[in-house]
């Protein structure tokens, strides 16, 4: 029914949308009607993406670090350098907030498919 319809849409139009089976009984309705009505209504479920919030103390200590090392790989002193990337692997998740988004196909929100962390990091660790 429209009204279903419009209850759902309401329900997944939001930065932290509920769950599926949730949305279906908040409406009477089965998982599987509500899965069709996002899909008829052309909205998509997307992971987002985790950031880190950078605070005003990082951004100064990129600058002064960029400058740095600018002028360490000027005159093409960059060939002498290995480069080299490590990963974090984190034990909790997300502190509660899904790390999914519904999207509709025709205008993307890349703004609510990022998800920043709080300044509480938590544990995890290093792989290089």
């Amino acid at each position: 029914t429209p009204s279903t319809v419009l209850k759902v849409i309401q329900a997944i139009d939001v930065n932290d949308p509920p769950t599926q089976r949730s949305i279906a009984k908040a409406c009477h309705a089965s998982q599987s009607t509500i899965s069709r009505i996002i899909k008829q209504v052309n909205f998509t479920l997307r992971k987002k993406q985790k950031v880190h919030k950078l605070t005003s103390s990082n951004v100064e200590k990129r600058r002064r670090r960029a400058i740095r090392l600018y002028r360490q790989l000027a005159n093409n002193r960059y060939k002498n350098f290995i480069t080299t990337d490590e990963s974090w692997f984190y034990l909790d998740g997300t502190e509660g907030k899904r790390k999914v988004c519904y999207i509709k196909k025709s205008d993307p929100d890349y703004d609510r498919m990022i998800l920043q962390q709080d300044s509480s990091r938590p544990q995890g660790f290093m792989v290089w």
